[in-house]
């Protein structure tokens, strides 16, 4: 009885080793040859990284303004001007990626309002990295001298709120927020990472990748379409609710910035007058400013990313509407 007891005990054994084994291998396939892949082609990179090392310590994430994930910020702007600042928050977009200071869309607003501008955007980032900024209380004396917040969203931010973007440590969870319903409505409470070396895996990324950016992204289907924006929605009423926690005066803008043909659908949305109704003011390039800033006029050259003739045109944009006061 006992013979059989560790017969079968080690026939389970050697079958997980197996199994676990093949996972690795798996892992590091899918690391080496699509998750790079499925990187490059969604961000439109001509070539390929070489030589990404495969790590296979794994880390959870948790919020640290000096970590080099957060830290890769502009310097504030402006700081001379006595008027309250504006707030900037956003991806490579509102960095200004490529751009010198002097062309950034930070530099130009501050200019043009003669305030000073703190911008925390970081090429990678999305609406939940912001959240997580503000609710750690590390600029709530910034924010309380601020009149304005403008988040630059992109379409991708759809689909990053919930799966990996390049450029951040492939072996730490992606940081993001589960949504709860809590006395009938929604509300963001930030995913708790019990099993950091699965989600950090590069199989867990990759399927979370393709299925969110690359078959719910450039869906048709509304009601794939409506579980996007809901979900992005969230993030920026979240936002505002934050910020008003700290400052109930400041002003929430979000400025929707298109970024390509999958994520179209996001941009192009008629939902987001839905935001405000929620006191936060939209500005929607598509509709706003009547030029194709998508063209090559307005890119840099083999990049994508806004040049300085871009945000001059959305900078003069917000001096003819008299947006910030």
């Amino acid at each position: 009885m006992m013979n059989n007891i560790f017969k079968v005990l080690k026939i389970v054994i050697v079958n997980i080793l197996i199994i676990c084994f093949l996972l690795f291998c798996l892992d590091y396939l899918i690391c080496k040859f699509l998750y790079q892949r499925l990187e490059c082609e969604y961000n439109n990179y001509a070539d390929m990284p070489q030589n990404t090392p495969y790590r296979f310590e794994k880390f959870r994430t948790y919020y640290d303004g000096n970590s080099e994930f957060f830290s890769d910020i502009r310097q504030p702007v402006g700081i001379d001007y006595k008027s309250n600042s504006i707030i900037i928050f956003g991806c490579s977009f509102g960095y200004g990626y490529l751009l010198d200071i002097e062309d950034t869309f930070q530099y130009k607003i501050s200019k043009l309002t003669k305030r000073p501008v703190y911008n925390y955007s970081t090429p990678g980032h999305s609406p939940q990295f912001a959240l997580m900024r503000i609710q750690s209380g590390e600029i709530d004396e910034i924010i309380k001298n601020s009149d304005y917040l403008i988040y630059v969203t992109i379409g991708e931010h759809a689909a990053r709120i919930h799966s990996h973007s390049n450029g951040y440590p492939e072996n730490y969870v992606w940081p993001r927020y589960d949504r709860k319903l809590k006395n009938g409505q929604y509300e963001l409470v930030f995913h708790e990472q019990r099993f950091p070396f699965i989600e950090s895996s590069y199989i867990y990324k990759y399927l979370r990748k393709v299925f969110f950016a690359k078959i719910l992204m450039p869906s048709k289907n509304n009601f794939f379409q409506d579980y996007l924006f809901d979900y992005m929605k969230l993030h920026f009423v979240t936002i505002q609710k934050e910020l008003k926690k700290r400052n109930p005066n400041i002003k929430m803008i979000v400025l929707v910035y298109p970024d390509g043909d999958e994520t179209k659908y996001i941009t192009e949305s008629k939902r987001w007058s839905e935001l405000e109704k929620e006191g936060i003011m939209v500005i929607n390039i598509n509709n706003d400013i009547p030029v194709i800033l998508t063209s090559d006029e307005y890119i840099i050259l083999n990049d994508g990313h806004p040049s300085a003739k871009a945000w001059a045109k959305v900078e003069k944009y917000f001096e003819e509407k008299n947006i910030i006061k």
